[in-house]
Protein backbone atom coordinates (compact mmCIF):
# COMPACT_ATOMS: atom_id res chain seq x y z
CA UNK A 1 0.00 0.00 0.00
CA UNK A 2 1.59 3.33 -0.88
CA UNK A 3 1.57 5.80 1.83
CA UNK A 4 1.68 10.01 1.91
CA UNK A 5 2.69 12.45 3.96
CA UNK A 6 0.70 15.96 4.80
CA UNK A 7 3.94 18.03 6.32
CA UNK A 8 2.67 21.39 7.05
CA UNK A 9 5.95 23.23 8.58
CA UNK A 10 9.06 23.93 8.54
CA UNK A 11 11.68 22.04 6.82
CA UNK A 12 13.88 21.30 10.66
CA UNK A 13 10.58 19.75 11.45
CA UNK A 14 10.00 17.04 9.36
CA UNK A 15 10.70 13.50 10.32
CA UNK A 16 10.46 10.90 8.11
CA UNK A 17 8.69 8.12 9.48
CA UNK A 18 9.52 4.65 7.75
CA UNK A 19 5.74 3.86 6.21
CA UNK A 20 5.21 7.26 5.31
CA UNK A 21 6.19 8.95 2.14
CA UNK A 22 6.44 12.72 2.16
CA UNK A 23 4.83 14.89 -0.28
CA UNK A 24 7.50 17.25 -1.53
CA UNK A 25 7.00 20.99 -3.04
CA UNK A 26 3.46 21.45 -1.64
CA UNK A 27 2.39 24.88 -1.07
CA UNK A 28 0.17 26.68 1.24
CA UNK A 29 -2.29 26.33 -1.02
CA UNK A 30 -2.76 22.77 -1.32
CA UNK A 31 -2.13 22.34 2.42
CA UNK A 32 -4.79 24.15 3.15
CA UNK A 33 -7.15 22.30 0.38
CA UNK A 34 -6.32 18.84 2.13
CA UNK A 35 -7.24 20.34 5.59
CA UNK A 36 -10.46 21.93 4.29
CA UNK A 37 -11.88 18.46 2.86
CA UNK A 38 -10.31 16.81 6.17
CA UNK A 39 -12.77 19.31 8.05
CA UNK A 40 -16.07 18.40 6.06
CA UNK A 41 -18.61 16.62 7.84
CA UNK A 42 -18.34 12.90 6.84
CA UNK A 43 -14.52 12.85 5.59
CA UNK A 44 -13.82 10.88 8.77
CA UNK A 45 -16.59 8.65 8.46
CA UNK A 46 -15.70 7.75 5.06
CA UNK A 47 -11.57 7.40 5.98
CA UNK A 48 -12.47 4.96 8.79
CA UNK A 49 -15.08 3.07 6.58
CA UNK A 50 -12.28 2.62 3.87
CA UNK A 51 -9.70 1.85 6.27
CA UNK A 52 -11.77 -1.87 6.54
CA UNK A 53 -11.10 -2.29 2.87
CA UNK A 54 -11.65 -0.81 -0.63
CA UNK A 55 -15.19 0.01 -1.27
CA UNK A 56 -17.72 1.03 -4.11
CA UNK A 57 -19.74 3.95 -3.32
CA UNK A 58 -22.72 2.38 -2.49
CA UNK A 59 -21.29 0.37 -0.02
CA UNK A 60 -19.85 3.19 1.86
CA UNK A 61 -22.96 5.21 1.67
CA UNK A 62 -25.28 2.60 2.94
CA UNK A 63 -22.16 1.31 5.94
CA UNK A 64 -21.95 4.66 7.02
CA UNK A 65 -25.64 5.71 7.03
CA UNK A 66 -24.17 8.51 4.68
CA UNK A 67 -25.78 10.37 1.63
CA UNK A 68 -25.09 8.89 -1.78
CA UNK A 69 -24.39 12.06 -3.33
CA UNK A 70 -22.52 13.58 -0.47
CA UNK A 71 -20.46 10.50 -0.88
CA UNK A 72 -19.71 11.08 -4.22
CA UNK A 73 -18.72 14.85 -3.44
CA UNK A 74 -15.86 13.85 -0.99
CA UNK A 75 -14.93 11.28 -2.56
CA UNK A 76 -13.93 12.98 -5.78
CA UNK A 77 -12.76 16.08 -3.87
CA UNK A 78 -10.15 13.36 -1.77
CA UNK A 79 -8.65 12.03 -4.92
CA UNK A 80 -8.11 15.35 -6.41
CA UNK A 81 -5.58 15.40 -3.31
CA UNK A 82 -4.70 12.41 -3.38
CA UNK A 83 -6.07 11.14 0.12
CA UNK A 84 -7.83 7.82 -2.00
CA UNK A 85 -6.99 6.11 -5.08
CA UNK A 86 -9.78 4.54 -7.76
CA UNK A 87 -9.44 1.44 -9.42
CA UNK A 88 -11.64 -0.44 -11.70
CA UNK A 89 -12.82 -3.86 -11.17
CA UNK A 90 -15.97 -6.08 -11.70
CA UNK A 91 -18.13 -6.84 -9.13
CA UNK A 92 -18.45 -10.65 -8.78
CA UNK A 93 -22.30 -11.07 -8.22
CA UNK A 94 -23.46 -8.83 -10.82
CA UNK A 95 -20.21 -8.95 -13.31
CA UNK A 96 -20.80 -5.05 -13.65
CA UNK A 97 -17.64 -2.58 -13.86
CA UNK A 98 -17.47 -1.11 -10.79
CA UNK A 99 -15.05 1.61 -9.39
CA UNK A 100 -13.36 0.37 -5.58
CA UNK A 101 -12.39 3.28 -3.53
CA UNK A 102 -9.31 2.69 -1.26
CA UNK A 103 -7.94 5.47 1.15
CA UNK A 104 -4.03 6.04 1.25
CA UNK A 105 -2.37 6.27 4.39
CA UNK A 106 -1.53 10.05 5.16
CA UNK A 107 0.06 12.18 8.09
CA UNK A 108 -0.66 15.92 9.41
CA UNK A 109 1.93 17.81 10.97
CA UNK A 110 0.80 21.52 11.85
CA UNK A 111 3.41 24.04 13.24
CA UNK A 112 2.50 27.60 14.72
CA UNK A 113 5.06 29.09 11.68
CA UNK A 114 2.62 27.23 9.03
CA UNK A 115 -0.17 28.33 10.73
CA UNK A 116 1.02 31.86 10.40
CA UNK A 117 1.49 31.82 6.70
CA UNK A 118 -2.21 29.89 5.84
CA UNK A 119 -3.86 32.83 8.00
CA UNK A 120 -1.72 35.24 5.62
CA UNK A 121 -2.90 33.41 2.61
CA UNK A 122 -6.54 33.56 3.82
CA UNK A 123 -5.90 37.22 3.98
CA UNK A 124 -4.54 37.99 0.56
Amino acid sequence: MSTRTIVIGDNRERRQEARFQPIFGETSKQLKARLRILSKKYTWEIIADLMEGKKNLTQIAIDGNIPYTTVQNRIVEMDKLNLITIHDEVDKSSKRPVKMIRVEDFKVEITGSKIRELIRLDRD
